[in-house]
C-alpha cells in the first residue's frame, strides 16, 4: 500500500536543503535565502500566499541555477 505523507513534516526537511544548497553557493543573508525560496516557489492553490500551500512548491533547481547560483 502506498502511503502519503505531506505537511510541515515534510516541508521542513526540503525547504532547509534548498537553503543549504543556496548557502552554499556564498549566499550568507538570512534574508536573502528566504526572498530565494520564496519568489521561486511554484504557485499552488489560490494565487499568492495561502493557508493550504503557503507560498507554494519549493524549486531547488529553479532556486540555484534560475538566478546563476550554481553551474
Amino acid at each position: 500500500a502506498e502511503v502519503g505523507y505531506e505537511g510541515t513534516s515534510m516541508s521542513a526537511p526540503h525547504v532547509a536543503g534548498t537553503a543549504a544548497l543556496i548557502m552554499s553557493q556564498g549566499v550568507t543573508s538570512l534574508a536573502a535565502v528566504e526572498a530565494l525560496i520564496k519568489k521561486t516557489a511554484r504557485d499552488l492553490g489560490a494565487p499568492g500566499r495561502d493557508d493550504e500551500y503557503g507560498f507554494g512548491l519549493v524549486q531547488p533547481r529553479t532556486a540555484l541555477f534560475g538566478f546563476g547560483l550554481a553551474r
